[in-house]
C-alpha cells in the first residue's frame, strides 16, 4: 500500500507539471493569436493591457502605477535603489504604488517577451484584505513598501488561462471580468509575500 500510494503521488505531481505547461502553452497561443505585432494592446477590459517584444530593450527608466505584471514568455529585470528583480513565466510581479524603477527586457523574434499589465482596483483589493485579515490574521512584515514577486501558483494560472479566453469576447469581457480579475486579486492577496499589500491597506 505504502509502495502504491508514493507512486500515485509521485504521479499527480507530473501529472500537474504536464497540465501546466500545457496550459501556459495555450494562453501564449491565444494571446499571440489575439495581439500579432509588438507594443502595448488594449483589450476589452480598461484595467487590462498585453504588451509584446521581440528585441532587446536596454535599462531605461519606467513608471509603473498600482498593477501586478504576469510575464507569460520571456524575461525582465527591474532594478530598484536597493536591489534588482528578475521576473519570468514562474513569478509574477506587484507593484504597490506609483514608482519609477528601471527595467531591462530580453527578447528577440525567437525568444520574444509578453507579458498582461494589470491595474489593482484599490477598492476590490481592500475588501479582500479585510476579510482575508478577519478570518486569517497575518503577521504583518515591517518592511518597507516595495515591488515584490511571488510564484505563479496553479490557482492563478488556472484564472489567467480564464481572463485570457474571456479577453477574446466583448461580450464575455464586460460579464465576466470583473469576477476574473477579482478572483485574480484574491489570489495575489493570498501570496507568500502579499504581507506588503496587507500592511499598506490596514496600516
Amino acid at each position: 500500500i505504502e509502495i502504491s500510494n508514493s507512486l500515485f503521488y509521485k504521479s499527480s505531481i507530473i501529472s500537474n507539471y504536464i497540465i501546466g505547461l500545457t496550459m501556459n502553452k495555450e494562453i501564449i497561443n491565444t494571446i499571440n493569436t489575439m495581439f500579432k505585432d509588438e507594443g502595448l494592446h488594449e483589450t476589452f477590459l480598461k484595467d487590462v493591457k498585453i504588451c509584446k517584444s521581440i528585441s532587446y530593450s536596454p535599462r531605461e527608466p519606467l513608471i509603473y502605477d498600482f498593477c501586478l505584471i504576469i510575464v507569460l514568455e520571456g524575461r525582465k529585470t527591474g532594478y530598484l535603489p536597493n536591489r534588482k528583480i528578475s521576473y519570468s513565466n514562474d513569478n509574477y510581479i506587484v507593484v504597490p504604488t506609483i514608482l519609477p524603477f528601471e527595467c531591462e527586457t530580453y527578447a528577440t523574434k525567437e525568444d520574444p517577451f509578453s507579458c498582461i499589465l494589470v491595474s489593482i482596483d484599490n477598492q476590490v483589493m481592500y475588501e479582500l484584505i479585510d476579510t482575508i485579515s478577519k478570518n486569517e490574521p497575518r503577521d504583518i512584515k515591517k518592511d518597507n513598501l516595495s515591488v515584490f514577486e511571488d510564484k505563479v501558483s496553479p490557482q492563478i494560472e488556472d484564472v489567467i488561462f480564464r481572463l485570457v479566453n474571456i479577453l477574446k469576447s466583448k461580450e464575455d469581457s464586460e460579464i465576466l471580468g470583473s469576477q476574473v480579475l477579482r478572483e485574480l486579486f484574491y489570489r495575489i492577496a493570498m501570496g507568500e509575500n502579499a504581507s506588503f499589500l496587507h500592511k499598506m491597506f490596514l496600516n
